[in-house]
């Protein structure tokens, strides 16, 4: 997938879309100039796709990020009916995600569910 440049003819600022043409049909989202913005020839991207591989979250492979976010919600929706507790998965920051789970939190889950009336999650 191409990742295009454009340049607001007023302000400057630049935009990437994967729209292809010399101008794009949009206002400014900085400046407000109704448009449309002005091809930026000095740069080009190449959006490399997902490799399709196995997710562990969800298990199962994952071939791009449409089906990645269509499946996050459903194990989001699926999860929530589990404990009771509305879960909403996301993409982490690697660094974020090294954190992990605590028992903490682990115990504050269990301390909401009982006080819902729901049996603890056994860990």
């Amino acid at each position: 997938m191409t990742i295009y440049g454009y340049k607001c003819p007023s302000c400057n600022q630049t935009y990437t879309s994967f729209i292809r043409g010399d101008r794009l049909p949009e206002p400014c989202r900085t400046c407000t100039h109704p448009g449309p913005l002005h091809r930026d020839y000095r740069g080009l991207a190449i959006h490399r796709p997902m490799l399709e591989h196995m997710n562990a979250t969800l298990g199962k492979p994952i071939s791009d990020m449409k089906q990645f976010n269509r499946e996050l919600s459903r194990k989001s929706d699926e999860l929530s009916a589990y404990t009771g507790v509305d879960q909403k998965l996301e993409l982490l920051d690697p660094e974020q995600a090294k954190a992990g789970v605590t028992m903490e939190g682990l115990d504050s889950t269990n301390r909401e569910r009982v006080k819902r009336g729901l049996k603890a999650i056994e860990l």
